[in-house]
């Protein structure tokens, strides 16, 4: 049994820079660090998703706008949520 210490040092070699991370839509764990702390934490995907805009009312109406747009995005398990850009990664999510 590894103690606390030892623990996290094994984990933090486990994580790698999230360019490396699979674009495949396979589920990571991922996270997300910002001057130094994690902020973000959980497990997701890179993938599709779709995004729904309100129609204009009244100004801008004659701007020709699409309701629904797709991009590739970090994205939490089940596809209704994003996660804020994770800068590490690791498999074994479940």
């Amino acid at each position: 049994m590894l103690d606390a210490s030892a623990r996290l040092r094994e984990e933090g070699a486990m994580w790698k820079p999230i360019k490396t991370a699979p674009k495949d839509g396979t589920v990571c764990h991922v996270k997300r660090v910002y001057e130094g702390r994690i902020v973000a934490l959980g497990h997701a995907y890179f993938g599709t998703l779709k995004v729904d805009y309100p129609e204009p009312e009244g100004a801008l109406d004659w701007v020709p706008m699409e309701s629904h747009t797709y991009r590739d995005i970090w994205v939490l398990k089940g596809g209704k949520y994003l996660f804020p850009d994770p800068t590490h990664w690791m498999p074994g999510a479940s």
